[in-house]
């Protein structure tokens, strides 16, 4: 099975696919996935797994994904987090999930501090991947999370409101 086979993967290369050919013109801006983070000197293999990671003016964007039959609780968010606490201070996380998340999750996420966490859904995808607005997709997010502390925004609904 080669870095995009098994369960969930699809997911990934959707949304950071997506990102890649609408940043693919740019210069400045990119898209890597998936790698990891490995110690040879301490020989202890791969410490993480990134999904991918997203290089934008906006600021940097640690990706993880999960396609799972259930809403997404906290426990996926707090890694991310963790993970975000060892990188520069604006890189920033995006978790995705196809099934959404729990309300506990969006609370957790709006308000833990800081909020460096943006929610993606696949609705949000269906809603930017088609007319290339990804990156639309993440200004809006961001704007919502500096103007009302969310880390959630339903772009769809958003667009329909504010084309």
């Amino acid at each position: 099975m080669g870095a995009w086979g098994g369960r969930g993967y699809a997911l990934e290369y959707i949304f950071l696919r997506g990102f890649d050919l609408e940043l693919e013109s740019t210069r400045y801006e990119e898209v890597r996935w998936p790698y990891g983070f490995t110690s040879e000197q301490l020989r202890l293999g791969t410490l993480e797994q990134i999904d991918g990671a997203i290089y934008t003016r906006l600021g940097t964007f640690l990706v993880e994904s999960k396609c799972l039959s259930k809403e997404v609780d906290v426990e996926p968010l707090a890694k991310l987090r963790f993970r975000l606490e060892g990188r520069p201070p604006l890189t920033m996380g995006i978790l995705v999930s196809a099934s959404g998340f729990t309300q506990v999750a969006k609370l957790y996420a709006s308000f833990a501090t800081p909020l460096n966490v943006l929610l993606w859904t696949a609705e949000d995808i269906d809603a930017t991947l088609p007319q290339q607005r990804m990156m639309d997709g993440v200004r809006r997010k961001l704007r919502q999370a500096v103007e009302r502390k969310e880390a959630l925004l339903d772009l769809k609904a958003d667009y329909e409101s504010n084309p």
